[in-house]
Protein backbone atom coordinates (compact mmCIF):
# COMPACT_ATOMS: atom_id res chain seq x y z
CA UNK A 1 0.00 0.00 0.00
CA UNK A 2 3.09 2.41 0.76
CA UNK A 3 4.31 1.61 -2.66
CA UNK A 4 1.09 2.65 -4.18
CA UNK A 5 0.79 5.92 -2.17
CA UNK A 6 4.51 6.55 -3.11
CA UNK A 7 3.64 5.63 -7.23
CA UNK A 8 0.71 8.17 -7.03
CA UNK A 9 2.59 11.11 -5.34
CA UNK A 10 5.55 10.61 -7.69
CA UNK A 11 3.31 10.84 -10.72
CA UNK A 12 0.82 13.73 -9.41
CA UNK A 13 4.52 15.38 -9.02
CA UNK A 14 5.68 14.94 -12.70
CA UNK A 15 2.19 15.93 -13.81
CA UNK A 16 2.58 19.20 -11.63
CA UNK A 17 5.96 20.03 -12.96
CA UNK A 18 4.70 19.70 -16.36
CA UNK A 19 2.91 22.89 -17.89
CA UNK A 20 1.39 20.53 -20.95
CA UNK A 21 0.08 17.73 -18.43
CA UNK A 22 -3.53 19.99 -19.15
CA UNK A 23 -4.27 17.51 -21.55
CA UNK A 24 -7.37 15.17 -21.68
CA UNK A 25 -7.04 12.45 -23.48
CA UNK A 26 -6.09 14.29 -27.50
CA UNK A 27 -7.53 17.93 -25.88
CA UNK A 28 -5.17 20.27 -24.52
CA UNK A 29 -5.42 23.35 -22.62
CA UNK A 30 -3.09 26.47 -22.98
CA UNK A 31 -3.63 28.90 -20.17
CA UNK A 32 -0.48 30.76 -20.31
CA UNK A 33 3.11 31.25 -21.87
CA UNK A 34 4.51 28.03 -20.27
CA UNK A 35 1.95 25.81 -21.49
CA UNK A 36 2.29 27.20 -24.97
CA UNK A 37 6.44 27.10 -24.74
CA UNK A 38 5.39 23.13 -23.83
CA UNK A 39 3.24 22.80 -26.80
CA UNK A 40 5.70 24.38 -28.96
CA UNK A 41 8.46 21.41 -28.05
CA UNK A 42 5.72 18.93 -28.48
CA UNK A 43 5.41 19.58 -31.48
CA UNK A 44 8.81 19.43 -32.80
CA UNK A 45 7.53 15.63 -33.50
CA UNK A 46 5.45 16.45 -36.75
CA UNK A 47 2.90 14.19 -35.95
CA UNK A 48 2.53 14.72 -32.20
CA UNK A 49 -0.38 16.51 -33.17
CA UNK A 50 -2.52 15.07 -35.27
CA UNK A 51 -5.79 14.49 -34.23
CA UNK A 52 -5.27 16.92 -31.36
CA UNK A 53 -7.45 19.95 -30.12
CA UNK A 54 -5.84 22.80 -28.34
CA UNK A 55 -7.82 25.45 -26.74
CA UNK A 56 -6.54 28.52 -25.92
CA UNK A 57 -8.36 28.88 -22.03
CA UNK A 58 -7.54 33.03 -21.88
CA UNK A 59 -4.77 35.54 -23.43
CA UNK A 60 -1.48 34.70 -23.60
CA UNK A 61 1.21 37.79 -23.37
CA UNK A 62 4.44 36.98 -24.64
CA UNK A 63 6.20 40.09 -23.91
CA UNK A 64 9.88 39.99 -23.58
CA UNK A 65 9.90 36.35 -23.84
CA UNK A 66 12.14 34.30 -26.37
CA UNK A 67 9.04 32.34 -28.33
CA UNK A 68 10.38 29.71 -31.02
CA UNK A 69 7.42 28.97 -33.20
CA UNK A 70 5.99 25.79 -33.05
CA UNK A 71 7.52 23.92 -35.40
CA UNK A 72 4.74 21.48 -37.36
CA UNK A 73 0.99 21.81 -36.10
CA UNK A 74 -1.39 19.15 -37.45
CA UNK A 75 -4.41 19.35 -35.09
CA UNK A 76 -7.16 21.93 -34.31
CA UNK A 77 -5.62 24.97 -32.42
CA UNK A 78 -9.06 26.71 -31.60
CA UNK A 79 -8.46 30.27 -29.57
CA UNK A 80 -11.62 30.43 -28.61
CA UNK A 81 -11.71 34.30 -29.28
CA UNK A 82 -8.68 35.16 -26.96
CA UNK A 83 -5.52 36.72 -28.34
CA UNK A 84 -1.74 35.84 -27.84
CA UNK A 85 0.35 38.87 -28.17
CA UNK A 86 3.77 40.05 -27.57
CA UNK A 87 5.10 37.69 -29.94
CA UNK A 88 8.23 38.41 -31.65
CA UNK A 89 9.63 36.37 -34.32
CA UNK A 90 13.16 37.58 -35.37
CA UNK A 91 16.85 35.51 -37.20
CA UNK A 92 16.01 32.37 -38.85
CA UNK A 93 12.85 31.65 -37.75
CA UNK A 94 11.63 34.72 -39.04
CA UNK A 95 9.88 33.36 -42.09
CA UNK A 96 7.32 31.83 -39.89
CA UNK A 97 5.28 33.04 -37.20
CA UNK A 98 3.12 31.60 -34.78
CA UNK A 99 3.24 28.42 -36.43
CA UNK A 100 6.49 27.32 -38.64
CA UNK A 101 4.19 25.26 -40.25
CA UNK A 102 0.28 24.17 -40.43
CA UNK A 103 0.11 20.75 -42.11
CA UNK A 104 -2.87 20.00 -44.32
CA UNK A 105 -4.92 18.12 -41.48
CA UNK A 106 -4.31 21.37 -39.51
CA UNK A 107 -6.72 24.11 -38.52
CA UNK A 108 -6.78 27.48 -36.36
CA UNK A 109 -9.61 29.31 -35.97
CA UNK A 110 -11.22 32.08 -33.30
CA UNK A 111 -7.60 33.75 -32.78
CA UNK A 112 -6.11 36.60 -32.66
CA UNK A 113 -1.91 37.17 -32.78
CA UNK A 114 -0.36 40.47 -32.25
CA UNK A 115 3.52 41.18 -32.09
CA UNK A 116 6.50 41.38 -34.79
CA UNK A 117 7.65 39.14 -37.85
CA UNK A 118 11.10 40.74 -38.61
CA UNK A 119 13.76 38.79 -41.37
CA UNK A 120 17.00 37.79 -40.93
CA UNK A 121 19.57 39.84 -42.37
CA UNK A 122 21.38 38.34 -45.05
CA UNK A 123 25.34 38.24 -44.98
CA UNK A 124 26.67 39.82 -48.37
CA UNK A 125 29.99 38.98 -49.59
CA UNK A 126 31.80 41.54 -49.48
CA UNK A 127 33.91 43.19 -52.91
CA UNK A 128 37.17 44.81 -51.35
CA UNK A 129 35.79 47.17 -48.95
CA UNK A 130 32.17 47.40 -49.90
CA UNK A 131 29.19 45.07 -49.28
CA UNK A 132 27.83 43.50 -53.08
CA UNK A 133 23.76 44.35 -53.20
Amino acid sequence: MKRLISAVLALLLTLSLCPAALAEGDTVYISGADDLFALAERCSYDAWSRGKTVILTRDVNLGGMEFAPIPSFGGTFDGTGHKISGLSVTGAASPAGLFGVVAESGTVRDLTVEGTVAPAQAELPLDGNRAVH
